[in-house]
């Protein structure tokens, strides 16, 4: 059963968007973390970013000034980025 045009063109555009979307985050998700990757690291997203994440470690920033600790503090950062 084929597509119509109209759904063809919807499905390229969460394509695109969820793509967009996908590399919003791993930028965001970066320089929040460790803006400055040293050269040694192959995958600096997986082995610093990822791993800093999961150990709930985030440096200073404006949710520190709101109170929150670790990726919570994040989330003032991440909601400016939404918009």
């Amino acid at each position: 059963m084929a597509m119509s045009a109209a759904a063809t063109r919807w499905a390229w555009r969460g394509l695109v968007l969820g793509l967009i979307g996908v590399g919003v985050v791993v930028y965001a998700v970066s320089a929040a973390e460790f803006p400055h990757f040293p050269d040694r690291y192959r995958n600096p997203l997986y082995e610093i970013t990822f791993r800093l994440m999961g150990d709930d470690l985030a440096p200073y920033n404006l949710g520190w000034l709101l109170g929150l600790r670790g990726l919570a503090s994040l989330v003032p950062y991440l909601s400016l980025i939404h918009i």
